[in-house]
């Protein structure tokens, strides 16, 4: 019998191990947020990735919405939306999303004060704080 090497990069039988490869410990990396009064466009990672948690404070008196967006550009508010996290007015949301959240192409945010997906209304200097966890 002969047994061949499988090529590199080939997906083996039973391979459903789950690691985070943002860098070369294999940890996930941390984007601080601290709101400025606009919309906030930010480029959380500008190649493919994963969300893998947040934890965000609402400093306002209103609700604040974070929106993601599935690019590696800065991303404009209203446009592109793929998910909305709603953070209640003087709240707090946090969330470990085991195996995260992935973006083909990268991950983009915007912070609004509307729900709605056009939404394009910027928020207040320090409305919303926190950190996202991303790899």
């Amino acid at each position: 019998i002969t047994i061949n090497a499988i090529p590199a990069g080939t997906n083996g039988i039973g391979d459903v191990g789950m690691i985070y490869r943002a860098n070369n410990t294999g940890g996930a990396s941390v984007l601080n947020i601290v709101s400025a009064a606009n919309t906030n466009p930010t480029v959380v990672k500008n190649a493919a990735g994963r969300l893998i948690g947040y934890h965000l404070t609402n400093t306002s008196a209103g609700v604040r919405y974070v929106k993601f967006h599935n690019q590696t550009t800065a991303p404009t508010a209203g446009a592109g939306v793929i998910f909305t996290i709603g953070i209640p007015a003087g709240g707090t949301v946090f969330l470990n999303l085991n195996g995260g959240i992935g973006f083909a192409t990268g991950i983009g945010m915007t912070i609004v004060t509307g729900s709605a997906v056009a939404d394009a209304t910027g928020v207040g200097a320090g409305d919303v704080v926190g950190t996202l966890m991303f790899a």
